[in-house]
């Protein structure tokens, strides 16, 4: 959507301009007197712009509040020179940025209403950046060679084959292939959008990312642990089973087993320690010089 052709608040952005040239003397912001001026000025004018609803007494308040900052809407537009996009444009969004302030002010908002506008007029050419821009900029000439391939392919139910277009456009195919790139590359598409245009919202590419699933380590723990495990004898697998599987005392188990408390302690001591080398030496030939910390 061409810049110029973007709606704004209560009046035309085109219709500033000719009553800005043609104003009186543009309010000093240079010194500190100037800046209070300015300040009480433009205070003023939003204020009296919120209180009324006649038409023309708005056209006039607003070419006054454009007159009072225009050497502020021309350096926000200066802060994002250089960056493919023509400077009147990026003008012409920083006062479609100060009109939508004007039109939202409330004047218990902040004590200066340039507070208010110039971060609006920022994310207004912000906003364009980012619904306009491509997230990584590629070579010129592949951008043209996709325009001019785009406008080959609009407005036909035939869509033409690499081949197809490089013979139109009398391009190596290989640059058509590369410029088709671009369009997912650089033009990424959100997560967010619908899969399917009558979808209702919630189904969305976001919703088929998968996730950790913390099962996963709990599987492959008792997969590393059932070879150990195995080669146990009878008692001993008893013993961790009801110890922590069971989550049963030593003396609990002492008199499932008849054996003392003293004994169950033991089995798990020498359990455990067989244990931590057993792993220890599959950890070292997995991963060579891992040494493993003593519990």
């Amino acid at each position: 959507m061409p810049v110029s052709t973007m709606p704004v608040p209560s009046m035309p952005v085109s219709s500033l301009k000719p009553s800005v040239r043609n104003a009186g003397p543009v309010v000093s912001t240079d010194s500190t007197d100037g800046q209070h001026a300015r300040q009480a000025r433009a205070n003023q004018l939003v204020t009296q712009l919120a209180d009324t609803a006649d038409p023309s007494e708005r056209r006039r308040l607003i070419s006054a509040i454009a007159q009072v900052h225009r050497p502020v809407v021309r350096a926000v537009a200066r802060r994002f020179r250089h960056r493919g996009v023509d400077p009147d444009d990026l003008e012409q969004l920083a006062w479609l940025g100060l009109l939508k302030a004007a039109d939202r002010w409330q004047s218990g908002r902040c004590d200066d209403f340039l507070q208010y506008a110039v971060p609006t007029m920022t994310g207004e050419i912000r906003r364009y950046f980012r619904d306009h821009s491509a997230t990584i900029r590629p070579p010129r000439p592949l951008q043209e060679l996709r325009m001019e391939m785009n406008g080959l392919q609009g407005g036909d139910d035939h869509r033409h084959t690499p081949d197809e277009l490089a013979a139109l456009l009398d391009v190596p195919v290989d640059k058509v292939r590369e410029a088709q790139k671009i369009s997912n590359i650089c033009y990424p598409a959100s997560l967010d959008v619908p899969l399917a245009p009558d979808s209702d919202g919630e189904s969305t590419y976001a919703a088929l990312l998968g996730c950790t699933e913390d099962g996963f380590i709990g599987v492959e723990n008792r997969l590393a642990l059932q070879g150990f495990v195995e080669g146990l004898g009878e008692r001993d697998r008893t013993v961790l089973h009801l110890r922590f599987v069971m989550e049963m005392s030593q003396a609990e188990i002492g008199r499932a087993i008849g054996v003392s408390q003293m004994q169950v302690s033991r089995i798990l001591a020498r359990v455990i320690e067989r244990a931590r080398a057993h792993f220890e030496d599959d950890l070292q030939r997995t991963v060579p010089g891992i040494t493993m910390l003593a519990a």
